[in-house]
């Protein structure tokens, strides 16, 4: 083999992997410039990140409370402090005592572009015991955040003692 072969070997052999860098990198910055774009675009189609967060859990106590409270006197602009009673409820944490979580992901690609993305289908199920820490009879109120506003729960159902609740947001 003549030296003039080698350096022709040498040259298409350069030449060949500067189009190959060439093209790889073209295609590395197209796709990342692309993937941002797209990933939204996949999480307003098909959902984006959830993250299910335990339900917060709270106990209302009711108390008396005695103010005292200036009133004119009727009449007069006499200022008089009236004693008033009124009944204010505070409202005190109460940790879980138990929960049974299920979760069942089942992927499924999707193409966006030339890009495809994993997006999952969720079938969640849970069971959480709260219990009253007093020893008298009190309203317990719970709260279930979903994790997103912008999806859709099929056969979702809220049961508190084995019954359908209520839906009665706390203000």
């Amino acid at each position: 083999m003549s030296a003039r072969r080698l350096v022709a070997i040498a040259v298409i052999y350069v030449l060949a992997a500067g189009a190959w860098a060439t093209l790889g990198t073209s295609i590395v910055v197209r796709t990342g410039e692309f993937d941002s774009k797209l990933a939204e675009q996949v999480s307003k189609l098909w959902g984006g990140r959830h993250r299910q967060v335990a339900p917060r859990v709270w106990v209302e106590r009711p108390r008396q409370v005695t103010e005292q409270v200036p009133t004119q006197a009727e009449g007069t602009r006499v200022t008089v402090t009236k004693e008033v009673t009124k009944t204010v409820t505070d409202v005190a944490s109460v940790r879980l005592s138990q929960s049974r979580i299920q979760a069942d992901l089942q992927l499924t690609n999707r193409q966006k572009g030339l890009l495809w993305y994993d997006t999952y289908g969720v079938r969640f199920s849970a069971h959480y015991t709260a219990r009253n820490p007093d020893p008298v009879e009190r309203v317990i109120g719970v709260e279930l955040k979903f994790p997103s506003s912008d999806a859709i729960y099929d056969q979702f159902v809220f049961r508190v003692n084995g019954e359908s609740a209520p839906n009665c947001p706390r203000t």
